[in-house]
């Protein structure tokens, strides 16, 4: 009988500055074996059968003014700020070896200490209670130019100092054509998010909203208080003269750089049938208490149809009133003098 030592090694991992740190720390293993001097020693375990299907996580991302340090043999991990930053967002995760990716986004590390800032016009501001997040949003009729939030670093803010700019409103019929509004107005979107399931990879990535047809958007980094972290919220206010189809339906949330909502924010007409499709008239639509009536433009009168527009013959009532010879033109006629008169008003004389 003798003794086998066998060096077990344990690696402790941790991202110091962006840069990977590695740290091995030495057991000692004795077992009781008959083994031959000569033999090569091996350790049998059933550890590869126990991890096939697992998929390791990658190293995490390093971030500003902190760093990452994982343990528990690699699928544990803590962010952590320096001193005088603080985080925003969550700061544990796990590896999902299912999946083969970390649980949590790297969370953002602030400062303290920045000076107050002013609401742009129009605009609001609102600062958290640390005073390291910035939240700018729009009134009503506006939208932002620049970045929706400034971060706290080295005593001054990050980012863009955004404006308010005013809305466009629709300069024509918005609404002309009900198929391809409806592609519009609902964007293509891969999945359904609900906010209990939001994140913030959208800010992280900068991948903005999609817009909705006749609604302005305005975009907040706000605190979730069901998964205990920040996500990134689009809110839609409809134009004037138009409402959300469903009034609790004015959000959309971002998961996994995707945007979603259980039900995608629409404007519809605000009891003004005219703005669908002109009402189906062909030229002129007149709405009216609970209604609306078609016309038409000078030179035409309605069809049968009571939407359609025809034109009108002048000629065929009274000769246009013509003298001579009265001939009709789409909208509109003109009048003629048969050979050897001239014009003279509507009239024709002789030579």
């Amino acid at each position: 009988m003798k003794l086998a030592t066998a060096l077990l090694l344990t690696t402790v991992a941790s991202i110091v500055n962006g840069q990977w740190i590695l740290e091995q720390e030495e057991d000692d293993y004795d077992a009781y074996e008959d083994i031959d001097e000569n033999e090569e020693v091996t350790w049998e375990t059933d550890e590869e059968d126990e991890n096939k299907g697992e998929k390791p996580c990658s190293p995490p991302p390093s971030i500003r003014n902190g760093r990452v340090d994982i343990w528990g043999e690699g699928l544990l991990l803590e962010y952590s700020c320096d001193d005088k930053f603080y985080a925003v967002g969550s700061t544990h995760g796990a590896c999902d070896l299912s999946e083969g990716q970390w649980t949590i986004e790297p969370p953002l590390c602030v400062e303290e200490g920045c000076p107050a800032l002013p609401a742009p016009k129009n605009g609001v501001v609102s600062v958290d209670e640390s005073g390291g997040v910035a939240t700018f949003t729009c009134r009503l009729g506006y939208h932002l130019v620049g970045s929706n939030m400034l971060l706290c670093e080295g005593g001054r803010w990050t980012g863009i100092y955004p404006i308010c700019a005013v809305s466009p409103k629709p300069t024509e019929s918005p609404l002309a054509n009900t198929t391809d509004t409806k592609d519009k107005s609902k964007p293509v979107l891969k999945e359904s998010v609900r906010i209990e399931d939001s994140d913030e990879t959208c800010f992280h990535s900068h991948v903005e909203p999609p817009s909705v047809e006749n609604a302005v958007m305005e975009t907040s980094y706000v605190m979730n208080e069901i998964r205990g972290r920040y996500i990134t919220i689009a809110t839609y206010t409809c134009f004037h003269g138009y409402k959300l189809k469903d009034p609790e339906a004015n959000q959309m949330y971002c998961r996994n750089l995707k945007w979603g909502a259980p039900e995608v924010p629409e404007c519809v007409p605000e009891n003004e049938p005219c703005l669908i499709n002109n009402g189906g008239c062909q030229h002129v639509c007149v709405p009216g208490d609970g209604g609306y009536a078609c016309a038409c433009d000078p030179g035409y009168t309605l069809g049968q149809t009571g939407k359609d527009c025809i034109d009108v013959d002048e000629c065929a009532i009274d000769n246009g009133g013509c003298h001579q010879e009265c001939h009709n033109t789409l909208a509109s006629f003109f009048c003629s003098c048969f050979s050897g008169y001239v014009a003279k008003g509507h009239d024709c004389v002789g030579k």
